[in-house]
């Protein structure tokens, strides 16, 4: 009877053990796996950290780009050649409006120059549209003064027709932001070079 009890107890034993075993070596396994999980979690997340940092290098520089030729444009704007400019975007912006009746608006500090080149570039829009249009310079409201900061212009006009039903915004901002938006693949591929990931050009 002993015998047989010893016997019992010992195997009952060896199977306490292997089941511990088996538990011992399944939390093992899971601890593992969690562990390899949680490395994978944090190699992603410095991946995406290290991506983000690296678009906002490439905006930055990207803008750094737009600002500097914003400050050539508000250098361009006190040169004698401003004037004609004024002239050609007042025609290009009454032209495009197709009205009669145009009115002009400006900086403050531009006044003079826009009401210098009034009647030469109403000569200009009649000879190239074939009709004459009236073009005044608004008194009433201006575009934000010139200088560096978000609520400036840096020069140009904005034209309007039908009591501002429908506007032209020929400023030199808008100018630069429509030409840079357009050149932007390019600007990328200059200072970046051209991803390598990337199939298709356009």
């Amino acid at each position: 009877i002993r015998a047989k009890a010893e016997e019992d107890f010992n195997i009952l034993k060896q199977e306490e053990v292997e089941a511990e075993r088996k538990r011992i070596r399944q939390e093992f396994e899971r601890k593992e796996k969690q562990v390899e999980v949680e490395k994978k979690i944090a190699l992603s997340n410095a991946i995406n950290k290290n991506r983000l940092e690296v678009l906002k290098a490439r905006d930055d520089a990207v803008n750094n780009i737009l600002e500097k030729s914003r400050e050539k444009i508000v250098e361009y704007s006190k040169t004698k050649n401003y004037k004609k400019l004024l002239r050609k975007l007042i025609v290009q912006g009454a032209i495009a409006l197709e009205e009669n009746k145009v009115a002009i608006k400006c900086r403050k500090e531009d006044e003079d120059i826009v009401n210098s080149v009034l009647d030469q570039a109403g000569k200009d829009v009649q000879e190239r549209k074939g009709s004459a249009v009236e073009l005044s310079v608004r008194t009433d409201s201006y575009l934000n003064p010139g200088g560096s900061g978000p609520n400036t212009c840096s020069g140009g006009v904005e034209l309007t027709a039908l009591n501002g039903a429908i506007r032209c915004d020929n400023t030199l901002d808008a100018r630069l932001n429509l030409a840079f938006q357009g050149l932007l693949p390019e600007v990328r591929i200059t200072l970046f070079e051209r991803s390598k990931a990337r199939k298709h050009l356009n």
